[in-house]
């Protein structure tokens, strides 16, 4: 028997000292206490805020009962066998896990636990506008990008950026026209991208507030194109960004565009000449 309320035997000191743990990893009830001394049978009661302790069942208080005895090295040994698990997602930028504690001379004792974020995977989706997964030879794609991660607080990109790429898989071999890539401006216009297809968030755009994006496909060119949307992001008071990418296919589909003109020649005379034209080709396309 292990006996209740304060214990027996006067032999262990416990004494208690602040933590830092990390979102979404459990620790050891020894990581927060000191144990010394000698002999003792007791139990200690322990509340959490914002988070649980593994395997127990808090009583209507919200206390947990954790059975003690033995001398200094068996209470270690079971407080280092006792999880505190962290409410999921929970870190300091949601507010402040606290463990108060009550029993073997300590009487409301608060220890504060601090809770190191760690950066969640973000989302980010491509979304077609006003066109579908499909686009006529010469054509564009336009496109919204929307980046979300509900789980972290105070998310950030890396150099403040995203990068939208085109891997182009034209089938027609007698053209070489690249597409390319731009961000729709307050006023329109259409800018393009550079070559390693990064785009700033500045001039009032922000991860909740992105332009339209568009495609242009290469002139006289078909097939498909896989565009790319990729970026990092952190959480406020992280250590280390995640990365994050989406991609969607379009196809290009092939146009007749060119154009054969007639000439006429000659006219024709009754049981004489022929008539003949002259067919010339204009704005050829050599993919046809």
């Amino acid at each position: 028997d292990y006996g209740t309320g304060g214990g027996t035997g006067e032999g262990i000191s416990l004494g208690t000292k602040p933590y830092e743990a990390t979102e979404d990893n459990k620790f050891s009830l020894i990581n927060i206490f000191d144990v010394s001394g000698d002999q003792k049978t007791g139990d200690i009661k322990i509340k959490v805020t914002n988070g649980t302790i593994e395997g127990y069942t808090p009583d209507s208080n919200g206390e947990y009962t954790i059975k003690l005895k033995g001398n200094a090295a068996d209470i270690g040994t079971i407080l280092s066998q006792i999880k505190v698990v962290p409410d999921a997602n929970f870190n300091d930028n949601k507010g402040q896990m606290q463990l108060t504690v009550n029993g073997f001379g300590l009487t409301d004792k608060i220890v504060d636990v601090s809770v190191t974020p760690v950066t969640d995977v973000g989302s980010i989706a491509i979304i077609p506008v006003d066109s579908a997964a499909e686009i006529e030879e010469n054509g564009e794609f336009k496109f919204k990008v929307e980046f979300k991660n509900n789980v972290d607080v105070g998310t950030t990109l890396r150099d403040n950026a995203i990068y939208i790429k085109a891997n182009e898989n034209y089938i027609d071999s007698t053209e070489t026209a690249t597409g390319k890539l731009y961000y729709i401006n307050n006023l329109g216009e259409k800018i393009g991208l550079p070559d390693n297809g990064e785009f700033k968030l500045k001039d009032g755009y922000t991860i909740d507030n992105l332009p339209q994006f568009v495609y242009e496909s290469g002139e006289n060119r078909n097939g498909e194109v896989s565009i790319t949307v990729s970026t990092e992001n952190i959480e406020a008071n992280a250590y280390s960004h995640v990365q994050t990418s989406v991609n969607t296919t379009i196809t290009v589909i092939p146009v007749v565009s060119s154009e054969i003109k007639v000439q006429k020649v000659q006219d024709g005379i009754e049981d004489g000449q022929m008539a003949s034209v002259k067919l010339n080709i204009t704005k050829a396309d050599a993919s046809e």
